[in-house]
């Protein structure tokens, strides 16, 4: 799994800081269901581009996104990922892997770390977007 942490302004650092808990837990909620929803549909795209025309779309289908909840190290986060099995029972984590990683009998063909390094930084923007407008919208009343 890839994570993406925003750095935060020092302007954003004093709106968060006027928050309460509960409000800053929502504002970073809000960041990281933005961030984790931009992030799937650029890993669907990536995807797409390497499986041939012939695939039966189970993959892409099987992309997910994690409830976002509190880390071991206290952040608010949630998880990108493959589930289940395609039509003929394999799994597509499985699948995911060996198109990412290549095995012995097929090359590799990375698409999860080609969308993270093309679209991290304005995953990173759009969050502290959303971070600030949520801040703003709290803030106003």
């Amino acid at each position: 799994m890839a994570g993406i942490k925003i750095r935060t302004s020092e302007e954003l650092i004093r709106k968060l800081e006027r928050l309460s808990g509960k409000d800053a837990d929502e504002v970073a909620k809000r960041a990281v269901y933005v961030g984790a929803g931009y992030m799937a549909e650029r890993v669907k795209e990536s995807l797409r581009s390497v499986v041939s025309e012939n695939a039966t779309g189970d993959l892409e289908k099987s992309l997910g996104i994690t409830p976002i909840k509190l880390n071991r190290n206290g952040d608010w986060a949630a998880k990108i990922g493959f589930s289940g099995y395609d039509r003929k029972g394999t799994s597509n984590i499985l699948k995911a892997r060996v198109l990412e990683s290549g095995s012995s009998k097929q090359q590799k063909r990375p698409f999860v770390s080609t969308a993270l390094k093309r679209y991290r930084k304005i995953a990173q923007e759009r969050m502290k977007n959303e971070a600030e407008i949520t801040i703003d919208k709290i803030l106003e009343g």
